[in-house]
């Protein structure tokens, strides 16, 4: 079983790569690449398998990308996913993952990840106040001591990035936990205030 710190430390690395743009030669997503989905072990406790498609997932919500108006979003790079899918490898709490570029007039501004949470895990005393802060420093690179702000009634942690290069933000609606990496903490902020309406 993975922790949350190992899958935070192997996320830095590929979100780190995808905002470089750095993603190598494979720019769309493969046929073969595959999203984390949950499964039940002989003990009951849930596990990783890779066997839904990219663009699918078995936990409805996590597809489910909010319009915001001023940014799009795109496919990431077949190999920055397969990255992002193997990061989450191993991490229980995880039945699901989706993520996307998102550009603000043309140019890429960051990263939205979505992701679905066990109910094992979201029923955990303490889930939200360890997890969230704990994946978005992992996705930031940084150690800075996680903030909180409620933004139209969630609770958000928000985590500086390195050399002031941006912001990770990070909320938990029903079992999906929606991660942001953007360049510009502007950017970040306004996002989550249009997704968080």
């Amino acid at each position: 079983m993975r922790s949350v710190r190992a899958t935070a430390v192997a996320l830095i690395a590929s979100c780190a790569v995808v905002l470089t743009g750095c993603g190598g030669d494979d720019n769309a997503p493969a046929a073969s690449d595959t999203t984390p989905t949950a499964s039940t072990s002989a003990s009951g406790s849930p596990t990783i398998v890779d066997s839904t498609p990219t663009g699918s997932t078995t936990s409805g919500d996590v597809a489910d990308f909010p319009d915001v108006d001023g940014f799009t979003y795109s496919e990431l790079p077949g190999a920055a996913f397969r990255g992002l899918n193997s990061a989450l490898q191993g991490t229980p709490q995880i039945q699901g993952l989706e993520a996307k570029l998102v550009q603000k007039d043309g140019q890429d501004a960051g990263l939205v990840m979505r992701i679905g949470i066990t109910p094992d895990a979201l029923s955990s005393s303490g889930f939200e106040d360890n997890f969230l802060p704990g994946i978005a420093a992992g996705v930031a690179g940084s150690s800075a001591a996680p903030q909180y702000e409620d933004i139209n009634g969630t609770k958000v942690v928000t985590i500086a990035v390195p050399n002031q290069t941006g912001s990770a933000y990070a909320w938990l609606k029903g079992s999906i936990a929606t991660i942001l990496v953007f360049k510009d903490t502007a950017d970040a902020e306004a996002f989550a205030q249009a997704a968080l309406a």
